[in-house]
């Protein structure tokens, strides 16, 4: 039987000014027993341990129990959520504009913690760097107060108000995000 590694990933999923949808996945690659790996296709995952279907989205089965903890700069946990059936949570009832810190815990063990493999072009696969992640993200300024400076993304932003004459489609974003005209910053539109 193939070894694989499986490399765990964080993303913020969604933004808005009091809420923010945190998702957590894996990335599978085979060892090669010369050195190097490759990553697994969503059709050979089967052949992981535990078999999976997709690794990431808002279908993938999930790792897991999960709890995610949102802390303010001073450390204080200030918002969490649980889940036991996917792979993401809203953690909601934060403040506009405000700095945050996450860490997400899936079965009481911190997920995407120590070293990360990265992509290395010069080596034509992954490699260790030093590198690890750092679980941050600032809510929206509040849309109902006035600017007093500009905001700034690369992200894509989107209404989460659903027309009831749309059909759902699998990967619908009504389905987690809130039923109102608050506005949301989506960073990967499609895979939740």
């Amino acid at each position: 039987m193939p070894e694989f590694h499986s490399e765990p990933y964080l993303h913020i999923g969604g933004l808005s000014h009091k809420s923010a949808l945190i998702a957590w996945g894996a990335f599978y690659f085979r060892v090669h027993p010369e050195g190097g790996m490759k990553l697994v296709d969503d059709d050979d995952l089967q052949w992981v341990h535990p078999p999976r279907h997709e690794t990431i989205g808002a279908r993938s089965a999930p790792y897991g129990p999960a709890r995610v903890e949102v802390r303010d700069e001073a450390g204080t946990v200030v918002a969490e959520a649980m889940t036991n059936t996917a792979n993401h949570c809203i953690v909601s009832g934060l403040t506009p504009d405000t700095r945050y810190d996450y860490s997400v815990y899936v079965k009481d063990e911190l997920w995407g913690a120590d070293e990360r493999w990265d992509w290395s072009p010069a080596a034509k696969g992954l490699r260790q760097e030093g590198r690890s992640y750092r679980n941050a993200f600032r809510t929206l300024p509040d849309p109902a107060a006035p600017r007093t400076r500009p905001f700034t993304s690369s992200s894509l932003a989107i209404s989460a108000r659903a027309s009831a004459s749309r059909r759902p489609r699998p990967d619908d974003s009504s389905k987690w995000l809130p039923r109102s005209s608050e506005p949301w910053i989506v960073t990967m539109p499609g895979a939740f």
